[in-house]
């Protein structure tokens, strides 16, 4: 009898903790942030500069980016012929196309995608003198995924700066 009350105990905490395993990797896959080439081409035409800097920050922790980092990458070349409808004066604006950088800069560090980093390191480095305060941050914060010492002493002077 006694040996029965074990097994079943040992049945129930085995049923228990598989129970938990499950429904704990069912939380973490939907928690996993994803936008697609869809979800992101709304975002832009929406042209709130907030929904779209959102937008990409989830792109940056998406896990799988093979679907939409060529759609990144159209939107560094300004395709505009590609996608006629979208808005590219948002797109191009500072803000924006540092994070989209910044996107293809990790993908590349990653293996993901070929680009050419010095056309890119020449974009943001013009940028870290913003007068917008998170353009700038941004900018040294992309920079920093280049890790070139030649940008050292103007990140420096920025800093030092009262802004």
């Amino acid at each position: 009898m006694t040996k029965t009350i074990n097994r079943a105990r040992e049945v129930a905490m085995l049923f228990v903790c598989c129970w938990l395993l499950f429904s704990s990797a069912h939380v973490l896959a939907s928690s996993n942030p994803y936008v697609s080439v869809e979800e992101l081409t709304a975002e832009l035409k929406t042209k709130d500069i907030d929904r779209i800097l959102k937008a990409l920050n989830t792109v940056k922790q998406m896990t799988y980016q093979g679907e939409i980092l060529p759609f990144i990458r159209d939107l560094w070349d300004s395709r505009k012929e590609k996608y006629p409808e979208l808005p590219w004066d948002t797109i191009n604006t500072d803000i924006v196309k540092v994070d989209i950088a910044n996107i293809l800069l990790q993908a590349a560090a990653n293996g993901k995608t070929k680009i050419d980093k010095e056309k890119v390191h020449q974009f943001v480095a013009g940028l870290i003198s913003s007068s917008d305060v998170d353009v700038a941050r941004n900018a040294i914060l992309t920079l920093s995924l280049i890790d070139d010492a030649k940008d050292v002493g103007g990140i420096l002077a920025i800093a030092k700066q009262k802004k």
